[in-house]
């Protein structure tokens, strides 16, 4: 009897280890992992995936030319004397003042830094041309902002970058609601941040700031952007360079 009784305790024990077991298999949903539903999970992560590149690809400026790759800080200094002979071209055409400060170190920066100065530049052209199309008044200031890091809520890892412009402007509020329906057909993306409207006159000018702002995806792990102002040490070409043509303006 009391051989049988151990037995008995013994394949009890076996059957709650072996229930435990089980427990850790068991589907909560009660859906079996046939192959039907691995292939319906399979295309839904597949849309989920062109989804986001067609969002990157929204996102993203165009890649650098490869003269861009070879060198940089040169490639930089040769396209801000463009943009700002062509910022001319475009002020005299309307009989405008062009701005004469962009914001943009004075020493050249960094290889590193120059891509998304670079979209900042397009970013602030593109709006110049998009302002004045429109026939405002005044372009009373073009300059850049430093990037802002944009993380998921409650996340710690950088999901894109933002390069925000301040564009100053003196326009009619038909003018300025004009602009911000340009902008948001522009590709790719022209995101406007923030607009701050003041009233100038008595004929209805305004005086108005707009933050606009593009995005660069960040690379995973990326930690903080970094601040606009830095710049290292130039090389010794690019000193001789910058001789030649002079400091940036």
């Amino acid at each position: 009897g009391l051989g049988w009784r151990w037995q008995m305790q013994s394949l009890a024990t076996q059957l709650k280890t072996t229930r435990e077991g089980l427990k850790k298999l068991a589907l909560t949903a009660g859906v079996a992992p046939d192959r039907a539903l691995m292939g319906h999970l399979a295309r839904r992560q597949a849309a989920c995936e062109r989804r986001y590149q067609q969002a990157v690809e929204a996102l993203s400026p165009p890649p650098l030319p490869p003269a861009a790759l070879a060198d940089p800080q040169l490639f930089f200094q040769q396209r801000l004397h463009e943009m700002t002979q062509a910022l001319e071209r475009l002020a005299a055409a309307r009989e405008m003042a062009v701005p004469q400060t962009l914001g943009f170190p004075k020493e050249l920066p960094p290889p590193e830094v120059v891509p998304r100065l670079l979209v900042q530049l397009q970013l602030l052209q593109e709006a110049a041309a998009l302002v004045v199309d429109q026939g405002v008044a005044a372009l009373l200031s073009l300059k850049i902002d430093d990037p802002e890091p944009v993380r998921p809520p409650g996340a710690a890892e950088v999901l894109l970058t933002r390069l925000p412009v301040r564009v100053r402007l003196t326009c009619t509020l038909p003018q300025l609601l004009k602009i911000m329906a340009a902008a948001d057909r522009a590709a790719p993306l022209m995101d406007f941040k923030e607009v701050r409207v003041a009233s100038r006159s008595a004929e209805e000018a305004l005086d108005v700031e707009c933050v606009l702002a593009r995005y660069l995806p960040a690379p995973a792990g990326a930690g903080a952007a970094e601040p606009a102002g830095q710049a290292k040490e130039p090389t010794r070409a690019v000193r001789k360079t910058r001789e030649r043509r002079g400091p940036l303006s």
